[in-house]
């Protein structure tokens, strides 16, 4: 994997790609503190990248939404295997009942989930601020990613698997 240098132009497209990779996969994995261990869970997100946050819907009764009852340290992880598309986001998250928000993520598929409709009582939304992230990006095909490790095999190298980058939000 290749890393690039952080100059502004770079800064900007990295973060392009971060949002565009999170966007593309869709549902990540929420990941909380529950007592001493992490906990997680799949999660359909919408993000808003003018905002470095992500905004998902779920139950005020969930517990989930215990664990992030105060502003909480959490983490979102997508994967798309075939795609070769990984991102992981560190940073804080909170259970909000701002119900013009709720309203602006629901679609068909929050009904199937929520019958009580946008306005129901047990309806919140999990607002997860990011305040770090990391994406890798392999563009190259499995059968590629194979023949770069065996030209690698056994010399002071490492593979080219795509672009790997760390950012601050």
């Amino acid at each position: 994997m290749t890393q690039n240098r952080d100059t502004t132009a770079d800064s900007r497209a990295a973060r392009e790609t971060l949002w565009r990779l999170v966007e593309d996969i869709g549902t990540g994995m929420l990941i909380t503190e529950d007592d001493d261990l992490l906990r997680g869970r799949p999660m359909t997100a919408t993000a808003r990248p003018e905002l470095n946050e992500l905004h998902m819907l779920t139950r005020r009764s969930s517990h989930k939404a215990v664990e992030l009852g105060r502003e909480a340290r959490a983490s979102l992880v997508f994967a798309e295997r075939e795609k070769g598309e990984y991102v992981s986001l560190s940073g804080a998250a909170q259970i909000s009942q701002d119900r013009d928000a709720i309203r602006a993520l629901w679609g068909p598929y929050a009904d199937a989930w929520f019958s009580d409709g946008p306005d129901g009582e047990d309806v919140a939304m999990v607002r997860f601020r990011a305040i770090r992230a990391e994406y890798w990006e392999t563009s190259t095909s499995v059968l590629k990613q194979a023949w770069q490790i065996a030209l690698s095999a056994g010399k002071d190298e490492t593979p080219d698997l795509g672009e790997q980058r760390k950012l601050r939000l």
